[in-house]
Order: C-alpha cells, then structure tokens, then sequence
C-alpha cells in the first residue's frame, strides 16, 4: 500500500491503510507496493518488505521478459 506524489509518500492515506488492513487481518502488512506512474506512458512498480517496508524486493516486469520483447513496438 502507498499513495505517492511526485515521489513524496503522503503518509494520512497510507497509515489509513495500514488501519484497515489491521482491522481485517489482526496484524500488521508484510509487503508495501508502491505505483509510481509519474513517467508518461507507464507505471513501475516497487516492492518493499520487513517490518519498517525499506527492504526492496525486486519484481520482474512482463515488458522485461518473453511476452514483450524490447524490440516490440506498443
């Protein structure tokens, strides 16, 4: 979970999140998202993970493997 702008987390509606998810689940979340879409045209995606969400894990993006090859045009 993560609200973003223009790379600044906008931490009211993340701990709001946070809330909710501990209402429903009775524990804290493990992973942190985080959807940037301040590139014109895509979104990346950044996964984050340990207790204080600064560990990165790295995703591998379909557009990086078999289905889209870089010299695919969109």
């Amino acid at each position: 979970m993560g609200i973003y702008h223009h790379q600044k987390a906008d931490r009211a509606p993340i701990e709001a999140l946070k809330a909710l998810y501990r209402s429903a689940f009775a524990e804290e979340p493990a992973l942190l998202l985080i959807l940037d879409d301040d590139h014109k045209g895509r979104i990346d995606a950044h996964l984050y993970a340990g207790s204080d969400h600064h560990r990165r894990i790295n995703l591998d993006m379909i557009e990086d493997g078999p289905l889209y090859p870089a010299v695919m045009t969109r």
